[in-house]
This record gives C-alpha cells, structure tokens and sequence, in this order.
C-alpha cells in the first residue's frame, strides 16, 4: 500500500534529487536556513544555537546504492505477510537512529492491530512467547531504561534495514554527522484477527479480575454489616461502629486503588463508594433505632446528697419484639445555651447516671457525645451520623418543703424508663403514721394527701382505696398469700416472706393491687422530718423500692407527734412463742369516721384460747372474747377470726368518744383466768381493771411452764363524722 507522509511523524529527509533542481534546492536551503552557531545540544543529539536555527543536513553515505522502493512506499501484502516500515529522526549516533527506526514500526504495529503502543510487548509475548525476541547488536551498549524498551521494540520482525548518513551543515560549515534508519518489518496477515482475539481475552480476563477484585469487597462489607448487627442486637453499639468504621477506612483505600487500576477497576469505583455510603447509611439505621429515655416523668426532680445528685436516663434499641439496652454509648448533657453540664456512659441495664450539681430549673439535651470515649476515634461522617441523636428533658432542683421532698421521693421510688412497664401498676397506699406507733398525726394526713396526689399523677398506675370485706375474703387471701391451713411441708406454699395481716402489703393482695406503699416518719433533733417510703410486694415483706424525704419547710401549724399518749407499756416488749396477728378490716393505722362500722381480724399459728380486750379513747376496757355467748374463746390454727362474728350480738360502729382506740389479743395454750366486770346485755364484759394490771395477770398466766403464749395489738384512730 502506499506509504503516505501522514502516516508518519514529522521528520526532517532529502529525497535524492537530480540535476539542475537539485542544485536549486541544494542552494534554496543553504540560503534560507541560517546555521547556528556551534554550543547548544537539543534533542537527538544534534547541535543546535539559542536562536533555533535549524541545521541543514546534507546526504553523505547510505547503505544501498539505491534507495528501497518500500521507503517511500510499503510493499503490498505477500502471501501471509504484511509489511510496515518505521523510520528514524536524525540522530548524532547509528545506535540510536536504529532503535529509532524500530520504535517507530513498533507504532505502526500497534495502529495496524489496533492495540495501544503500551500493550504491543504484552501481545507479542502472548502470541510467540519469549524466544522470539530479536535483538539488534546496536542495542547492547545503552541504558537499562533503554535497553528494556529496544527489547519491546524489537520483538517485530525485521526484514531489512535501511540507513543513510548526513553532514549537519550551519551557516555554510558542517558541525557533526547525524544517521536516519528505515526499517521494513514483517507480521503475519492475520495479525489483527490474533491480536484482536487475545485483546477479547484479556479484556475478559482483566474484567474478571476486576469484578472479582469488587466481590470480595463487598461481600467483605456484607460480612462486616451481619457481624456489627449482631453486635447491635446485643445492645454493644460501640463494637458495631468501630466495625463498621475500620471497614470504612479500607473501602477508602480500595476505591483510590481501584481508581488508579486500568479501565475495568476505574469503571467499579463508584460500587465501591456507594458500598462506603452504605456503611454511613448503617450507621444512620443504628441511629433510627436508638432512643434516649428521659424517664417516666416530664420533669426529673434533682436530689442533692452531698452537693451532688443523679439525672437518669436510659438507652435503647428498639425492634420488633423488644426493647433492648445499648451499653458503652457516652453521653452529654447540656443546657439550653450549649454549655456542658456533665458527661457520662450507658451501663449494662442502658441507663445512664449524670453527677450534677445544684442545676438552674429548666430544659436540657441529652445527646450522643462523639467528641469523647470511644466515639472520639470514629471518622467525622460517622460521629456526625450519631450525634443527630438527642432527647430533651426538664429538670429541678428538689426543694425541702413537703410538696417538692414529697415528690421527689415518689419519683425516686416510680422512677424508671418511659419504655418500660412501672415497677407496679396498682398499689394500695397505707396511712402516714409517725415512727412505729402506727398512729396518725396532722402532719401526717398533710404528707398523705402530697403523696396521694403525686401517686395519682402517675399514668398507667392505679391508687387503690381499701374496700369492706369480710371474714371469707380476707381468709382466702390469707390462705394464697401464706398457706394457711396447709401442712408445713406441703410443697404448694410459697417460699415468700410473711407479712402482718395488717400491713399495706396483705392489704394489697386482699384489694387485688400488686403491691403497698407504707410512709412512716420520724422528727430529728434539728426538726427535720425523715419520711421513710417502702414500696412492698403484695402479700410479702418483700421490698420493691424505698426512697426517704427530707422535709425542712412545713407549717408549724401541724402536729408533728400523736395527740394520744399511751400510758402503757407497748405489747410488743413481750415476746411469745405463739405468732398472733390482729388488724382492722381496712388495716393497721387507720382512720374511720364517725358512723362507720369496724370488723377486726385475728388469726394465729398454733391452737389457742383467745382473749380479745378494746380499749377505747377514754381507755375504757372492753372484753369482746370470750364474752357470754361466745363459749372459752377456744380458736383453731390456720383460721382466720373476724370480730365480730355472724351469731355475735354487737357490732362496732364508731361513735364518740373519739381518739386513739386499739384492740389488743392475747393467746394462751391454757385458758386464761377470768377478768372481773361488768356483763353487758351483748354478752360483752367491760372490766374493773386497768390495762397494766390486765397485761400482769395474763403475762403471768402465758409465763407459766409447759405453757405458750402470744400477744399483739392493732390501733386505730376515731374522728367525728363531716357535717
């Protein structure tokens, strides 16, 4: 085909030229093209001047006699053969003219294949392997660097060489010699069709290689979203994103990698960083499914002990079945201007603990804090990601009035996550009585009615007030709560601690509550009052909560101690080995009005002769059992006693006197002496004795040998009806 000059690269050559237009063109260039003076190198060896004049070279030998047709034009294909023809610029050296000349086929080569220049050394080795490499001797002595890229060049077959010398003329006088090589190179016709197919195939391959080289970074991001997902699952949402967080670390050396890679891993790149997006977007989902818990309660009430108190609040992952706690996630809490009040991490259980100080009234954040702790270390997408998780909450400073000590003892004892259930849902709530009197005070139906109120405040928790109930009500309670009646070592009893028949907690389990809240106070040499809260299992003395209020501010109108003095020694000084309960229909320490009837209830361990005596506000005593109709007051173990019973002849229906009234039981294995006094037509006996001298006699008759003994006592409080 004919060899065009526009296939070539530029060059600098003299056709050989005849006669006069030799000459003229020989004389035009002499003239035209001033020669530079002698002392500047440029490329190729040849001297060149500061002012770029371009030398004139002038022919001086060349190989042949003749030049080669193929020169000017490449020989049509031969049978199997193709023909191209690289040539050289004019160089100082023959060397580097040759090797030139070789380069120069070596991109012919490559336009005739259609491959790139770069690739031509991978495809001949493809196609003929290494031992066809031909190396021209004038290669041997150059550079490395050289010598490695003249070895790629002469892997094309040459099939002849052409080389002619010039004089390197300037400004009429010669400076140097300079060679020009052409090289006739031969490859097989169906080259292209060779080289073609092993392209398909190395691209295939290089395709492969690259959608390998992206599955095993995803499926290395798949294995690391299920491992932090477990992780999360667990609640350790720290673990999860320091996982996630070092795969996003090598994900971003992967994509810089794949996009310094050839075409196919370029082309992948963009998986590769929606594979990181999707990392950020994990983290994103974890924060979707975090929630901070301020508690129960709108406002937390702050209670200082020792200059310091606790803001709680709690950290969960939400699913579909369940709430599960986050542990480890450090947290901040600030003000509404920003500034930092405190600092704290979520323990095992998800709540978190803030130590403050006295806080100014107000609102609060709560947020992740991605600043310090482990977070610190994630990068800035990641905290960014976390820290958009907050919560507000109000807070205040407990005051020490019986309102604010009040509710925040409440709150102490009710406290807990929004998320989750109430410790309880129903209580019953026992009357205020001061220390261990069981008595009620001024002060302590004031306190009553603060802490009703906040009890009542509650959602979802029911106050329940004490209902009439009779013998059989309360006795079946009685048997579920404890067993009465059951054999001891019948396996059906509960293993739970007993609790009085009296106390808030039986009460509860009587009234269907899940559990009672008994308040007791005591006054401290300063005036303060320390109210005692317990919170108590239905039916046991087992304890749910307990808080204690301070109380420093309260009317000084208020009687902080009983009215009623007792002028006896307290029962309870007496210790007996028979276990006797006796306690009112509503329970210990309670109020009644006037109008009101009163069923008391007794029940005992062991079988027992009976002797119950009342004694009213104005200390008279009165023998209820045994009475006249009742027979030796002889009570039978594991039965439950209402007084009065369905063939007694009195009731108790409250009247004035009003005060401080109480029923006191005693028990004997023996029956007890008779008491003197008076027989009422009910059968009743009210007696001639003072209450010491009744307790001497039956003490002495419960103390005698082979003898058992037990003794208890229950009080309530008579007020005058409402008009």
């Amino acid at each position: 085909m004919p060899f065009s000059q526009a296939r070539m690269r530029p060059r600098f050559s003299v056709a050989p030229l005849s006669g006069v237009a030799g000459l003229l063109l020989c004389c035009f260039l002499l003239v035209s093209c001033a020669s530079p003076p002698a002392g500047t190198m440029v490329n190729n060896g040849i001297p060149q001047v500061e002012n770029q004049i371009r030398p004139v070279y002038i022919r001086d030998t060349r190989s042949e006699e003749q030049r080669p047709a193929w020169i000017m034009q490449e020989p049509d294909d031969q049978g199997e053969l193709h023909y191209l023809v690289g040539l050289s610029n004019y160089h100082a050296s023959e060397q580097e003219a040759r090797s030139d000349a070789l380069r120069y086929a070596r991109e012919e080569y490559a336009k005739y294949t259609g491959v790139d220049v770069a690739v031509v050394d991978e495809v001949i080795r493809a196609l003929y392997g290494r031992e066809s490499e031909i190396l021209d001797a004038t290669v041997g002595s150059i550079t490395q660097s050289t010598q490695t890229t003249d070895a790629q060049v002469s892997r094309i077959k040459p099939k002849h060489w052409y080389s002619e010398t010039y004089r390197v003329n300037r400004q009429e006088r010669d400076v140097g010699m300079a060679w020009k090589y052409w090289v006739l190179v031969t490859v097989p016709v169906d080259e292209i069709d060779r080289v073609q197919a092993w392209r398909r195939d190395q691209l295939a391959k290089a395709e492969r290689r690259a959608e390998e080289a992206l599955q095993i970074n995803l499926d290395r991001v798949r294995e690391t979203l299920r491992l932090a997902r477990m992780e999360v699952e667990a609640g350790n949402i720290i673990p999860a994103s320091n996982r996630i967080q070092q795969d996003w670390n090598y994900l971003y050396g992967e994509i810089q990698r794949f996009k310094d890679g050839d075409s196919h891993f370029k082309a992948r790149a963009g998986k590769l960083e929606q594979a990181q997006k999707g990392l950020i977007g994990e983290i994103g989902v974890i924060r979707s499914r975090l929630f901070i818990d301020t508690g129960r309660f709108s406002t937390q009430t702050v209670t200082l002990e020792g200059g310091s108190g606790k803001v709680r609040v709690w950290v969960w992952l939400r699913s579909e079945k369940k709430l599960q706690p986050v542990s480890g996630l450090p947290l901040l809490l600030t003000d509404e201007t920003g500034r930092i009040v405190a600092r704290t991490t979520c323990g095992p259980t998800g709540r978190a603990e803030f130590l403050v100080g006295e806080v100014p009234a107000g609102r609060y954040r709560v947020s992740v804090d991605a600043e310090s702790g482990p977070l610190s270390l994630l990068g800035k997408e990641m905290c960014q990601a976390l820290a958009m998780l907050d919560n507000r909450l109000s807070l205040l400073t407990a005051e020490e009035d019986m309102a604010g000590a009040a509710r925040a003892a409440v709150h102490t004892i009710f406290d807990g996550p929004a998320l989750q259930d109430l410790p309880v849902r129903s209580v019953v709530f026992a009357p205020v009585t001061y220390g261990e009197t069981r008595l009620p005070t001024g002060f302590g139906r004031a306190l009553q009615q603060i802490i009703r109120q906040q009890l009542t405040s509650i959602e979802g928790l029911a106050v329940i007030e004490p209902q009439s109930r009779d013998v059989r009500t309360v006795s079946e309670t009685v048997r579920r709560v404890r067993g009465i009646g059951l054999r001891e070592n019948d396996s059906t009893v509960e293993d739970q601690e007993p609790t009085n028949l009296g106390s808030a907690a039986m009460q509860a389990a009587i009234d269907g509550a899940e559990a009672g809240l008994e308040v007791t106070y005591t006054v401290q040499n300063n005036n303060e009052v320390w109210a005692a809260m317990k919170l108590k299992a239905a039916g046991s003395d087992r304890l749910i909560e307990a808080a204690t209020a301070v109380i420093t501010q309260y009317s000084p109108g208020l009687d902080l101690y009983p009215q009623a003095v007792r002028e006896s020694r307290p029962l309870t000084s007496f210790q007996g080995d028979i276990k006797l309960e006796v306690t009112s229909h509503l329970g210990d320490g309670r109020t009644y009005q006037e109008g009101e009837v009163v069923t008391f209830f007794v029940s005992t361990d062991r079988d027992a002769y009976l002797l119950l005596i009342y004694e009213d506000a104005v200390h008279n005593l009165i023998q209820i059992l045994p009475n006249q109709y009742s027979g030796n007051g002889f009570f039978r173990r594991g039965n439950l006693m209402g007084v009065p019973g369905p063939n007694d002849r009195f009731e108790f229906v409250i009247q004035a006197p009003f005060g401080v009234e109480y029923l006191r039981a005693f028990a004997s294995a023996t029956p007890f002496p008779v008491l003197p006094g008076e027989v009422l037509p009910t059968g009743l006996v009210v007696l001639n004795l003072t209450l010491d001298s009744v307790t001497d006699v039956v003490r002495a008759h419960g103390g005698k040998p082979g003898n058992h003994y037990g003794e208890a006592e229950t009080v309530i409080t008579t007020v005058a009806g409402r008009d």
